[in-house]
């Protein structure tokens, strides 16, 4: 019989998530699954929908209480397409899917990307009600699939459930189906660049040192190369001035988000960037050099990709190079040792990271297990109640606030304009005796002033 699986994530963006998903989704449909996507909206949308996978529309609200409405309209979809598993992609789902699970009573399989730390801190710091959410979305799931043994290690300690029966490590995995090589690399010297990266904060120095690569590898070389940026973000202005300040000099250009990520791969000869995008481009057999978070960690061959893998391509366990360095590694490269890099790269990952041959799901004979989610949801419920109101009593203090501000507002207003009429009068006055001191001075004056007081007496 076959199974019906519901994959949840926020968007159908261009993300390193996103690009799972729709890996994930194609890699199950595959296997004879029954395959519905609940997501917001994004790039990747047409594309999933060409694959003949319902995608159902559903936006995961970031806030301090639960969307009864967007629950119950879930669980409704959920029964009416009978749905058998529930795979989980992202914090920001957490606590809608933790309500519709405890509803519908159906096993479902958490997806923990990375490390979660900063994403965790934020959510948490910000929104209470994920504290509570989280650990115990965690604690009921059925397994928790990590990339690492880092992202293990975190959650263990971070949400204290220690049963090593809980996880399981599974690495990032690429689907073959998706990203093909169009034609493999037949160069002598390498000119084409592509960094490939979310222009966000915790990357920003990543894609600074890239470019700085690709300026020291074209001053070095004198060459003609050519470097595309793709990407969006928070932080792209500041990419977009760099940009503008060398292309007087180079040939660099900002493409922002694109939704053909592997053309644009396959267009290209080195690849720069972190995590999944390096994994697609070796899929694709191109060069690829691993920029780091902080520091650029080289080009991936057969000497370190095994390290390079085991924390998700993202250099942290690397040696870190310069950017001298760096453009030596890839000045040195001839033609047969770009052929035997990708050749080599392709074929590890072909054989232990191909999605089809590494997809997860919960065994149909599985003993399903009761979970007891009164309790829990009852106590959320009340923390909910109870933000919204402090958040009222908040908003009730801060118009009170304004209310005063602007009647003291209106009193210093007042009293400026007093202040000002007095200076004026006082500015006026002082006019008027300087005047009649100017006027006691005069001869004609004295002359008057003398007659009047003969007639006095």
């Amino acid at each position: 019989m076959s199974k019906n699986i519901l994959i949840c994530t926020e968007t159908l963006g261009i993300g390193g998530v996103e690009s799972v998903v729709f890996s994930q989704a194609l890699a199950l449909k595959k296997k004879g699954f029954n395959v519905y996507v609940l997501a917001g909206n994004g790039e990747n949308k047409s594309k999933i929908e060409k694959e003949k996978i319902e995608i159902i529309d559903c936006e995961y609200k970031v806030t301090n209480t639960f969307d009864t409405e967007e629950v119950e309209k879930v669980v409704s979809i959920i029964k009416e397409k009978k749905i058998d598993e529930i795979q989980v992609h992202k914090i920001i789902c957490i606590p809608l899917m933790l309500m519709v699970c405890e509803k519908v009573d159906i096993p479902y399989v958490y997806y923990a990307h990375d490390e979660l730390s900063e994403t965790y801190d934020w959510f948490v710091n910000n929104f209470n009600i994920y504290s509570l959410s989280i650990k115990v979305f965690l604690e009921n799931a059925y397994k928790i699939v990590c990339i690492s043994e880092s992202a293990k290690n975190y959650i263990e300690q971070k949400f204290n459930i220690i049963d090593s029966r809980k996880y399981i490590i599974k690495r990032n995995c690429v689907n073959f189906d998706i990203y093909t090589t169009e034609k493999e690399l037949d160069v002598e010297k390498v000119r084409k660049f592509l960094i490939v990266s979310r222009i966000a904060h915790e990357k920003l120095i990543s894609v600074k040192n890239a470019i700085d690569v690709f300026i020291k590898y074209t001053d070095e070389t004198g060459l003609d190369t050519k470097l595309t940026i793709i990407g969006d973000g928070d932080k792209k202005d500041e990419i977009i001035n760099i940009v503008n300040d060398f292309k007087s000099r180079y040939n660099i250009e900002y493409k922002g988000a694109v939704d053909n990520v592997t053309e644009k791969i396959n267009e290209n000869e080195v690849i720069i960037g972190l995590n999944r995008c390096i994994l697609e481009a070796m899929a694709i057999k191109r060069i690829v050099v691993l920029s780091g978070y902080k520091n650029l960690k080289g080009i991936i061959s057969e000497e370190n990709i095994e390290l390079a893998l085991e924390d998700n391509l993202s250099g942290n366990n690397l040696k870190s190079l310069t950017v001298e360095e760096q453009v030596k590694q890839l000045m040195n490269l001839s033609k047969n040792e770009i052929e035997k890099i990708t050749k080599s790269n392709f074929e590890k990952l072909k054989k232990e990271n191909d999605i089809n041959n590494n997809i997860f799901t919960i065994p149909n004979n599985e003993e399903k297990t009761k979970r007891d989610y009164s309790m829990i949801y009852s106590e959320i419920n009340k923390l909910s109640k109870k933000i919204i109101n402090l958040e009222e009593q908040k908003e009730k203090i801060w118009e009170e606030r304004v209310f005063f501000s602007n009647q003291n507002e209106s009193k210093e207003k007042r009293i400026l304009n007093l202040e000002d009429e007095i200076k004026r009068l006082s500015d006026k006055n002082e006019k008027i005796t300087n005047e009649l001191n100017s006027i006691k001075e005069r001869r004609i004056y004295k002359i008057v002033n003398k007659i009047s007081q003969i007639r006095k007496k």
